[in-house]
Protein backbone atom coordinates (compact mmCIF):
# COMPACT_ATOMS: atom_id res chain seq x y z
CA UNK A 1 0.00 0.00 0.00
CA UNK A 2 1.28 3.44 -0.93
CA UNK A 3 1.52 5.70 2.13
CA UNK A 4 2.08 9.38 1.44
CA UNK A 5 2.80 12.18 3.91
CA UNK A 6 2.78 15.96 3.68
CA UNK A 7 5.28 17.23 6.24
CA UNK A 8 4.52 20.75 7.50
CA UNK A 9 7.70 22.07 9.09
CA UNK A 10 7.61 24.27 12.19
CA UNK A 11 11.12 25.68 12.02
CA UNK A 12 12.20 28.50 14.38
CA UNK A 13 15.47 30.39 14.02
CA UNK A 14 18.26 30.23 16.61
CA UNK A 15 16.98 33.32 18.41
CA UNK A 16 13.44 31.99 18.67
CA UNK A 17 12.11 35.21 17.17
CA UNK A 18 10.97 33.97 13.75
CA UNK A 19 9.58 30.89 12.02
CA UNK A 20 9.59 30.11 8.31
CA UNK A 21 6.46 30.66 6.25
CA UNK A 22 5.80 29.53 2.68
CA UNK A 23 3.02 31.57 1.08
CA UNK A 24 0.44 31.62 3.94
CA UNK A 25 1.34 28.34 5.64
CA UNK A 26 4.23 26.36 7.04
CA UNK A 27 6.78 25.09 4.52
CA UNK A 28 5.83 21.59 3.43
CA UNK A 29 7.50 18.59 1.83
CA UNK A 30 5.70 15.59 0.33
CA UNK A 31 7.08 12.09 0.76
CA UNK A 32 6.08 8.55 -0.11
CA UNK A 33 7.09 6.19 2.68
CA UNK A 34 9.15 3.15 1.83
CA UNK A 35 7.94 -0.32 2.82
CA UNK A 36 7.88 -0.55 6.61
CA UNK A 37 9.15 3.01 7.04
CA UNK A 38 7.73 5.21 9.80
CA UNK A 39 6.85 8.87 9.30
CA UNK A 40 9.73 10.05 11.49
CA UNK A 41 12.23 7.87 9.62
CA UNK A 42 10.85 9.21 6.34
CA UNK A 43 11.34 12.76 7.59
CA UNK A 44 14.97 11.99 8.49
CA UNK A 45 15.47 10.62 4.97
CA UNK A 46 13.96 13.71 3.35
CA UNK A 47 15.47 16.52 5.45
CA UNK A 48 18.94 16.31 3.85
CA UNK A 49 17.35 17.41 0.56
CA UNK A 50 16.95 20.86 2.13
CA UNK A 51 20.28 20.80 3.93
CA UNK A 52 19.04 19.66 7.35
CA UNK A 53 19.69 16.47 9.29
CA UNK A 54 17.23 16.50 12.21
CA UNK A 55 16.58 16.10 15.02
CA UNK A 56 12.80 16.15 15.27
CA UNK A 57 11.37 17.77 18.37
CA UNK A 58 7.89 16.48 17.59
CA UNK A 59 6.15 14.45 14.90
CA UNK A 60 2.36 14.80 15.04
CA UNK A 61 0.36 12.81 12.46
CA UNK A 62 -3.17 13.98 11.55
CA UNK A 63 -5.47 11.12 12.53
CA UNK A 64 -8.73 13.04 12.19
CA UNK A 65 -9.70 11.32 8.94
CA UNK A 66 -10.74 7.67 9.19
CA UNK A 67 -9.65 7.02 5.61
CA UNK A 68 -6.36 8.89 5.98
CA UNK A 69 -4.22 5.88 5.18
CA UNK A 70 -6.23 4.72 2.19
CA UNK A 71 -3.92 3.76 -0.62
CA UNK A 72 -2.35 6.91 -2.05
CA UNK A 73 -4.05 9.37 0.33
CA UNK A 74 -1.87 12.22 1.57
CA UNK A 75 -1.76 12.42 5.37
CA UNK A 76 -0.76 15.69 7.00
CA UNK A 77 2.02 15.70 9.59
CA UNK A 78 3.29 18.52 11.80
CA UNK A 79 7.06 18.26 12.19
CA UNK A 80 8.63 20.54 14.81
CA UNK A 81 12.36 20.92 14.28
CA UNK A 82 15.13 22.37 16.35
CA UNK A 83 16.69 25.61 15.10
CA UNK A 84 18.90 24.97 12.06
CA UNK A 85 22.67 25.42 12.29
CA UNK A 86 24.20 28.82 11.73
CA UNK A 87 24.69 29.56 8.06
CA UNK A 88 21.88 27.33 6.84
CA UNK A 89 20.02 28.90 3.91
CA UNK A 90 16.32 28.03 3.55
CA UNK A 91 14.89 27.11 0.13
CA UNK A 92 13.54 29.91 -2.05
CA UNK A 93 10.12 31.09 -0.94
CA UNK A 94 10.56 30.13 2.71
CA UNK A 95 10.33 33.51 4.41
CA UNK A 96 11.31 34.29 8.03
CA UNK A 97 8.25 35.69 9.78
CA UNK A 98 7.99 37.14 13.26
CA UNK A 99 6.88 34.42 15.66
CA UNK A 100 4.89 36.91 17.71
CA UNK A 101 2.45 37.58 14.89
CA UNK A 102 2.73 34.47 12.71
CA UNK A 103 -0.56 32.67 12.02
CA UNK A 104 0.27 30.02 9.43
CA UNK A 105 -2.52 28.06 7.78
CA UNK A 106 -2.55 24.29 8.22
CA UNK A 107 -4.92 21.33 7.81
CA UNK A 108 -7.80 21.41 10.35
CA UNK A 109 -6.65 18.15 11.95
CA UNK A 110 -3.25 19.68 12.76
CA UNK A 111 -4.46 23.13 13.83
CA UNK A 112 -4.82 22.39 17.58
CA UNK A 113 -1.32 20.90 17.80
CA UNK A 114 0.18 23.81 15.86
CA UNK A 115 -1.61 26.36 18.06
CA UNK A 116 -0.26 24.69 21.20
CA UNK A 117 3.30 24.61 19.92
CA UNK A 118 3.22 28.22 18.72
CA UNK A 119 1.99 29.31 22.15
CA UNK A 120 4.86 27.42 23.79
CA UNK A 121 7.45 28.93 21.46
CA UNK A 122 6.08 32.41 22.19
CA UNK A 123 6.19 31.76 25.92
CA UNK A 124 2.44 32.22 26.31
CA UNK A 125 2.24 29.02 28.35
CA UNK A 126 4.70 26.31 29.45
CA UNK A 127 5.10 22.94 27.79
CA UNK A 128 2.29 20.66 28.94
CA UNK A 129 3.20 18.37 31.83
CA UNK A 130 1.98 15.34 29.87
CA UNK A 131 4.19 16.04 26.85
CA UNK A 132 6.37 13.02 26.16
CA UNK A 133 10.05 13.58 27.03
CA UNK A 134 11.24 13.08 23.42
CA UNK A 135 8.81 15.80 22.31
CA UNK A 136 10.71 18.42 24.31
CA UNK A 137 13.60 20.62 23.15
CA UNK A 138 17.02 19.22 24.00
CA UNK A 139 15.91 15.61 24.58
CA UNK A 140 17.58 14.24 21.46
CA UNK A 141 20.89 15.83 22.41
CA UNK A 142 20.71 14.33 25.92
CA UNK A 143 19.88 10.88 24.57
CA UNK A 144 22.61 11.03 21.95
CA UNK A 145 25.16 12.09 24.56
CA UNK A 146 24.20 9.07 26.70
CA UNK A 147 24.47 6.74 23.70
CA UNK A 148 27.92 8.08 22.83
CA UNK A 149 29.09 7.66 26.44
CA UNK A 150 27.79 4.08 26.59
CA UNK A 151 29.52 3.16 23.34
CA UNK A 152 32.76 4.68 24.61
CA UNK A 153 32.53 2.94 27.98
CA UNK A 154 31.91 -0.45 26.34
CA UNK A 155 34.80 -0.13 23.90
CA UNK A 156 32.68 0.51 20.84
CA UNK A 157 33.30 3.19 18.21
CA UNK A 158 31.26 6.42 18.26
CA UNK A 159 28.05 6.51 16.20
CA UNK A 160 28.07 7.67 12.61
CA UNK A 161 24.32 8.39 12.81
CA UNK A 162 21.57 8.39 15.45
CA UNK A 163 18.29 8.40 13.53
CA UNK A 164 14.84 8.81 15.07
CA UNK A 165 13.28 5.67 13.64
CA UNK A 166 10.01 5.93 15.59
CA UNK A 167 8.82 9.04 17.38
CA UNK A 168 5.29 8.59 18.72
CA UNK A 169 3.18 8.58 21.85
CA UNK A 170 4.36 5.46 23.67
CA UNK A 171 8.05 5.27 22.75
CA UNK A 172 11.04 6.72 20.96
CA UNK A 173 13.19 4.28 18.99
CA UNK A 174 16.46 5.33 17.35
CA UNK A 175 18.78 3.51 14.97
CA UNK A 176 22.37 3.90 16.13
CA UNK A 177 24.79 3.20 13.28
CA UNK A 178 28.45 2.57 14.08
CA UNK A 179 31.42 1.28 12.04
CA UNK A 180 30.94 -2.06 13.81
CA UNK A 181 27.23 -2.37 13.07
CA UNK A 182 23.87 -1.09 14.24
CA UNK A 183 22.51 -0.73 17.77
CA UNK A 184 19.01 0.24 18.87
CA UNK A 185 18.00 2.81 21.48
CA UNK A 186 14.57 2.83 23.07
CA UNK A 187 12.80 5.13 25.53
CA UNK A 188 9.24 4.21 26.61
CA UNK A 189 6.55 6.49 27.99
CA UNK A 190 6.17 6.59 31.75
CA UNK A 191 3.81 3.60 32.34
CA UNK A 192 6.42 1.38 30.63
CA UNK A 193 9.42 2.97 32.36
CA UNK A 194 10.49 -0.37 33.91
CA UNK A 195 10.80 -2.01 30.49
CA UNK A 196 14.55 -1.40 30.36
CA UNK A 197 15.14 -2.95 33.81
CA UNK A 198 12.96 -5.96 33.00
CA UNK A 199 14.61 -6.46 29.61
CA UNK A 200 18.05 -6.43 31.22
CA UNK A 201 16.89 -9.05 33.72
CA UNK A 202 15.53 -11.22 30.91
CA UNK A 203 18.79 -10.93 28.98
CA UNK A 204 20.91 -11.83 31.99
CA UNK A 205 18.76 -14.90 32.66
CA UNK A 206 18.33 -16.00 29.01
CA UNK A 207 21.17 -14.45 26.97
CA UNK A 208 20.64 -16.74 23.97
CA UNK A 209 16.97 -15.81 23.58
CA UNK A 210 16.86 -12.05 24.26
CA UNK A 211 18.35 -9.18 22.28
CA UNK A 212 21.71 -8.30 23.89
CA UNK A 213 21.36 -5.39 26.31
CA UNK A 214 24.40 -3.11 26.06
CA UNK A 215 23.29 -0.69 28.79
CA UNK A 216 20.26 0.80 30.51
CA UNK A 217 19.49 3.97 32.43
CA UNK A 218 16.89 3.06 35.05
CA UNK A 219 16.03 6.65 35.95
CA UNK A 220 15.29 7.62 32.34
CA UNK A 221 13.95 4.21 31.30
CA UNK A 222 16.45 4.13 28.40
CA UNK A 223 18.09 1.07 26.92
CA UNK A 224 20.63 0.39 24.20
CA UNK A 225 20.42 -2.99 22.47
CA UNK A 226 22.68 -4.76 20.02
CA UNK A 227 21.17 -5.56 16.64
CA UNK A 228 19.93 -9.09 15.94
CA UNK A 229 19.25 -10.95 12.73
CA UNK A 230 16.17 -12.96 11.79
CA UNK A 231 12.68 -12.45 10.42
CA UNK A 232 9.98 -10.18 11.83
CA UNK A 233 7.02 -12.38 12.74
CA UNK A 234 4.47 -10.00 11.24
CA UNK A 235 6.34 -10.01 7.93
CA UNK A 236 6.97 -13.77 7.81
CA UNK A 237 4.46 -15.40 5.49
CA UNK A 238 5.65 -18.86 6.46
CA UNK A 239 4.93 -20.83 9.64
CA UNK A 240 5.46 -18.82 12.83
CA UNK A 241 5.66 -21.77 15.23
CA UNK A 242 9.29 -21.00 16.04
CA UNK A 243 8.33 -17.56 17.32
CA UNK A 244 5.69 -18.96 19.66
CA UNK A 245 8.06 -21.66 20.86
CA UNK A 246 10.63 -18.96 21.64
CA UNK A 247 8.08 -16.99 23.68
CA UNK A 248 7.08 -20.10 25.62
CA UNK A 249 10.73 -20.92 26.28
CA UNK A 250 11.32 -17.42 27.68
CA UNK A 251 8.28 -17.65 29.94
CA UNK A 252 9.25 -21.11 31.18
CA UNK A 253 12.83 -19.97 31.66
CA UNK A 254 11.68 -17.18 33.98
CA UNK A 255 9.52 -19.35 36.24
CA UNK A 256 12.24 -19.35 38.89
CA UNK A 257 12.80 -15.59 38.57
CA UNK A 258 9.33 -14.31 39.53
CA UNK A 259 10.55 -12.48 42.64
CA UNK A 260 13.27 -10.76 40.61
CA UNK A 261 10.75 -9.76 37.94
CA UNK A 262 8.46 -8.23 40.56
CA UNK A 263 11.40 -6.40 42.16
CA UNK A 264 12.32 -5.04 38.72
CA UNK A 265 8.83 -3.56 38.39
CA UNK A 266 7.33 -6.08 35.99
CA UNK A 267 3.50 -5.88 36.25
CA UNK A 268 1.87 -8.93 37.79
Amino acid sequence: MCQRRRLSLLLPDQTGQTILIERDGLPSLDIELEAGETTSAGAWRLLPTIGLAGPLVDCYVDQSNDSADADGAIVGVLIELAAPPAGWVPPAGWIPTALATAAPAIEPGLAPALGERLAELRGDHPIADLRIPWGRPGWYERARSWIEQVLHDTGRPPPTAVIQSRHWGISAVMEVDTPEGRCWFKAPFDPFRREATVTKLLYEALPKQIAPVIAIDEDEGWMLLADITGRVVGEDRGPTRAAFEALVAVQMGMVTHVAELRAAGCPH
